[in-house]
């Protein structure tokens, strides 16, 4: 039977990274290409030197009105009257998500239901002259003017709608990686595409 060890390494370039291995082993390669050696840092295992955060903040500007700007890049300048949020930990992007669909899905229920006021009253209306009207048709006019108003009461009210109203919004670098997110370029990638 053979145990799980933890062991920190580091390269001559200054990275420190850890590998979960079976048996001790001197020299790891590390992802920039150099060999790296065991290093004890406090106590194996514990990666003292390693950031917990291995991402570059997700930075938003809040508006006064409580909505959000998105910039194109995270080091861009605070608008002025802006408030600039960053998001420093995965968790605080997905409660950010989170919040942020709830807003829109709230915002998405005010205009349905402000629509379904709006229209109740003329679609009610309508009705009404449609059925002082279909006295008048023949028969089978008046079983597809019954069918018409059987299949209208069918479909979903707009309030059923905007219960079942999912924005979808996501920060797109947490929800995509390479494998479906187009390639973009920027100075960074001294213009090369990159995903």
């Amino acid at each position: 039977m053979s145990f799980l060890r933890k062991y920190d390494y580091r390269c001559p370039a200054g990275h420190i990274f850890e590998m979960t291995v079976d048996r001790y082993i001197e020299e790891m390669l590390c992802l920039c290409g150099l060999d790296a050696k065991v290093t004890w840092l406090k106590f194996p295992g514990t990666l003292a030197h390693s950031p917990a955060r291995r991402f570059d903040p997700v930075t938003l500007f809040r508006k006064p009105d409580g909505s959000y700007y998105f910039p194109g890049r995270s080091n861009e300048a605070t608008p002025e009257g802006m408030q600039r949020v960053e998001l420093t930990s995965a968790q605080a992007v997905r409660d950010f998500e989170r919040r942020e669909n709830a807003r829109l899905k709230s915002v998405k229920e005010q205009k349905l239901e402000r629509e379904d006021s709006a229209f109740r009253p003329l679609k009610r209306a309508k009705r009404e002259a449609l059925k002082s009207q279909m006295q008048n048709f023949s028969g089978p006019g008046r079983k597809f003017a019954e069918f018409a108003m059987k299949k209208s009461d069918e479909r979903p009210s707009l309030s059923r709608q905007a219960q079942a109203y999912d924005p979808g919004f996501h920060v797109q670098a947490f929800s995509f990686d390479s494998s479906n997110r187009l390639p973009h370029n920027d100075v960074d990638s001294d213009f090369k595409d990159k995903r």
